[in-house]
């Protein structure tokens, strides 16, 4: 388990040491579940140079109610958004070619203590472009309350 709360101003420094945030969008590398990680810390710590950086042009970002948002309207949001943490508890990386699919199970709090906290699956799409790679696709499959912890 991977825990994103008050460690994120030292994975932000992790980031630019390891070249997600100076190379952008070809941050990528030879390890896309660590690329996926790293972009979990980036969305828990409202990194809007990384998020800018990776974001392709053509983003579509579909919430799990159905809508859809563009990159400007998923960069603005996140703009905004107020995390306490992010905790993921699991992801699934599937490498093809140019293109890797991830599946990310994410545990969030927000700042916000009128907003609960929920446990959000997400699947996101990159793609190798003649720029890098870029998230072209970020999809909410599930929200909802976080599970009870086992016993």
């Amino acid at each position: 388990m991977v825990k994103w709360s008050l460690g994120v101003a030292v994975s932000l420094a992790w980031l630019v040491a390891f070249g997600l945030v100076v190379e952008g969008a070809s941050g990528l590398g030879t390890d896309p579940a660590a690329f996926n990680r790293q972009l979990e810390a980036a969305l828990a710590a409202n990194s809007m140079d990384v998020l800018g950086a990776v974001a392709a042009e053509d983003l579509k970002f579909t919430l799990n109610t159905g809508g859809a948002w563009n990159r400007t309207q998923w960069l603005d949001f996140m703009s905004k958004a107020k995390f306490a943490s992010r905790t993921l508890v699991g992801d699934q990386v599937e490498v093809h070619g140019d293109v890797v699919i991830a599946t990310a199970r994410t545990h969030i709090k927000y700042v916000d203590p009128s907003r609960r906290a929920s446990e959000q699956v997400q699947q996101r799409v990159y793609q190798r472009r003649p720029s890098g790679w870029q998230l072209v696709s970020l999809r909410t499959l599930k929200e909802g309350p976080v599970p009870a912890s086992p016993r």
